[in-house]
């Protein structure tokens, strides 16, 4: 027997076809001819292929053939009981159904791809990358890249209050909160995809480059370094981040734009859609209290906002004249 990718091959004759390659996973229903090469012999197992020797079609001259084997899938099942599932790294491409109860499932592995598939009950699952992840209702708490950085993992949170965090990235990986009220979190990492969904979110970058989109809902998200912040339907609260070159998009509804939090920016941020007489402007913990201490600049046909030296925002498409102390509130 020869294995390749975790599946066997073997030479035999069954007394119809003649002697063919066959693969076998050690049950007769899944024992069959692999191939109809001629008098196939010499298997060999080489860089994911099987090698061997075979007859031309004429069956008057031999030759090197080979078979490129691809793994193939693993499927394992939890119960509908509260499980500890451990993935151990495989060849082959694996899926889990975890099934119901407050389950337990890890793994680490970024070798081939990891499906799982939570049911009902609050699960909490660590994952790689290359996987995919689809919780079921109830409260459920993802992982990602807990044992190092992994990219190319989605996760999709399912009815219930979920949370979903990247903890080390090395690519991008993509979160779906869904219905409920989620918390996605970039730990470290940057060009992440963060989709809240329906239900009052919290969304947070603390990477940079992240993309952050709150969907339906009161949704708060928070930026680091050069994050984009997409609010979407509701009444929405953005926070830049200390690092600044954020760019905040409210989307619909009555937003709040905090373009300074307890720091100043190391470059300023973009605001693209302030509305007057809607939206409003939020400064907090750097000691202005009145908008008489800032200084509104008109840049074109956008508002830069200062204090002092720094540069804070800039409003797009907002003249600095018609901007009031009510567009502002401070902390």
């Amino acid at each position: 027997l020869t294995n390749v990718n975790g599946t066997l091959y073997f030479t035999a004759n069954d007394g119809v076809n003649g002697r063919k390659i066959w693969t076998t996973d050690g049950t007769s229903a899944n024992t069959q001819i692999a191939d109809m090469a001629l008098f196939p012999t010499g298997l060999v197992s080489f860089l994911d292929k099987l090698f061997f020797q075979a007859a031309s079609p004429d069956g008057l001259r031999a030759g090197l053939q080979f078979l490129d084997v691809q793994p193939l899938n693993t499927v394992k099942f939890g119960s509908t009981i509260s499980d500890n599932i451990t993935l151990e790294p495989s060849q082959k491409s694996q899926i889990l159904f975890s099934g119901d109860g407050a389950d337990t499932v890890e793994s680490v592995t970024s070798d081939n791809l990891t499906t799982i598939i939570t049911g009902t009950g609050d699960d909490v699952v660590i994952v790689g990358g290359n996987s995919s992840v689809l919780a079921g209702d109830g409260n459920d708490q993802v992982r990602i890249g807990a044992t190092g950085p992994v990219g190319n993992t989605s996760v999709n949170a399912g009815n219930g209050n979920d949370t979903i965090v990247v903890v080390e990235a090395s690519t991008n990986n993509n979160l779906f909160g869904a219905a409920g009220i989620d918390n996605l979190e970039v730990v470290e990492g940057a060009n992440q995809f963060l989709f809240g969904g329906s239900g009052n979110d919290i969304l947070r970058s603390s990477g940079s480059n992240n993309r952050l989109y709150g969907g339906s809902g009161n949704d708060q998200l928070t930026a680091n370094i050069n994050d984009l912040l997409y609010g979407g339907d509701g009444d929405d609260i953005l926070f830049a981040g200390q690092g600044g070159g954020n760019r905040l998009t409210g989307g619909n509804d009555v937003d709040q734009f905090w373009i300074a939090n307890a720091s100043l920016p190391s470059s300023k941020n973009i605001v693209t859609d302030f509305v007057l007489g809607t939206d409003v402007i939020g400064i907090g913990g750097i000691g202005v209290t009145q908008l008489s201490q800032l200084t509104l600049m008109q840049d074109g046909n956008d508002t830069l906002v200062k204090l002092g030296n720094t540069e804070l925002a800039s409003l797009i498409n907002i003249q600095a004249s018609t901007l009031m102390a009510n567009n502002f509130t401070f902390a």
